[in-house]
């Protein structure tokens, strides 16, 4: 993250105290809170969430689009839209994986893991919300 970079005059990392996030949940057959019409492996499950990962990143497809159409979450209606959220709310992978984005950047893959069952995720940052930033918002 550029933004939040240790730098020699500034050797403290800042994070906001919250973020604007987005995701795109692909399940697979098992996993916990596994839709039961869900029949992919977890082999596929991981390969198609490479597949639209890929058509986001190099395809040039829309977020937001491509969650309705693919996320097996209850977010993919609305685009994947998690709304706004502090660091410790979330899963610590997924908060790790959140929290090191800039704005409007793409995650890799990665697993959030729930007891022994886990799905693959990918993840997109909408905004950092911050006191500075709230405050500039309004006197902007």
């Amino acid at each position: 993250r550029n933004s939040f970079v240790k730098s020699k005059d500034n050797p403290v990392v800042e994070l906001p105290d919250e973020i604007s996030a987005s995701h795109i949940l692909i399940s697979y057959k098992g996993a916990d809170r596994a839709d039961s019409k869900i029949t992919r492996s977890k082999q596929a499950a991981r390969k198609e969430a490479e597949r639209i990962r890929g058509l986001i990143t190099n395809g040039g497809k829309d977020f937001a689009d491509m969650a309705k159409k693919h996320s097996d979450g209850p977010s993919g209606p609305k685009g994947g839209d998690l709304g706004s959220f502090k660091f410790e709310v979330m899963a610590q992978p997924f908060s790790e994986a959140a929290f090191d984005l800039n704005i409007n950047e793409v995650s890799e893959i990665f697993v959030v893991w729930n007891a022994t069952k886990h799905k693959f995720k990918t993840l997109c940052i909408d905004s950092y919300i911050t006191e500075f930033k709230i405050r500039n918002m309004f006197y902007n």
